[in-house]
């Protein structure tokens, strides 16, 4: 779930925001501004009164952004369970068996090309939704990435100290360059969702190094 803490800063600037949007427009040539305002001071107030609900729950859950909620929820738990086994295998991997190794990123791997697809999916339906939407959205789905940014640099890691012929390493590197193919449609989904750019710049960065990683063993 995400903390509720992480959205504090939010609240505070949609709390802020709202009474400026709510504002008269004396100019009469900028009616049209004004009508546009009034209908996202709704949504403003709609928002502050969602995050007003989200700071009385235990849960830290955003309720209100249809189907992305549920989603990021089911998405959070994938990566997660992805993070442990990676970082496991990584624990292990000094006194570790390089075929067991490589197994068990076979299947973490597996689950996260997955788990990415989706990702773009729901990134692609937030970037056609209202600004507000966006911006929530963009909440929920920030910690997402910092999670994947730190499966890929583990699995950088353990890609390191993997021999060259190791058995199924040949499997591997076949869904590694999946995931390279589905990382790199992440790009292409996020138009408009500047909150996203610098978790995106980092997959970015990692995605290269896996790709060129892949091309020496393979």
């Amino acid at each position: 779930m995400v903390a509720i803490k992480n959205l504090l800063p939010a609240f505070a600037a949609l709390m802020a925001i709202a009474p400026v949007i709510a504002a008269p427009v004396a100019d009469s040539k900028a009616v049209s501004v004004s009508e546009e305002s009034s209908d996202l001071s709704a949504e403003v107030l709609q928002a502050r009164d969602l995050l007003s609900g989200l700071l009385g729950t235990a849960t830290g859950s955003l309720n209100g952004l249809g189907n992305i909620t549920s989603v990021v929820t089911q998405l959070q738990s994938v990566l997660g369970s992805v993070l442990v086994t990676v970082l496991s295998l990584a624990a292990s991997a000094s006194s570790g068996n390089p075929a067991a190794i490589v197994s068990g990123l076979s299947g973490a791997v597996g689950n996260l090309v997955g788990t990415v697809e989706t990702l773009v999916s729901t990134i692609t339906s937030l970037g056609g939704s209202s600004g507000l939407t966006k911006i929530l959205g963009s909440l929920l789905i920030t910690p997402l990435l910092s999670v994947v940014s730190s499966i890929l640099s583990t699995v950088l890691g353990l890609l390191g100290n993997i021999p060259a012929g190791t058995a199924g390493l040949g499997d591997l590197l076949t869904t590694l360059t999946s995931l390279v193919s589905t990382l790199k449609s992440v790009g292409s989904a996020t138009s408009g969702l500047t909150g996203l750019v610098p978790g995106l710049d980092q997959i970015t960065s990692l995605t290269g190094q896996l790709e060129t990683v892949i091309s020496k063993l393979a």
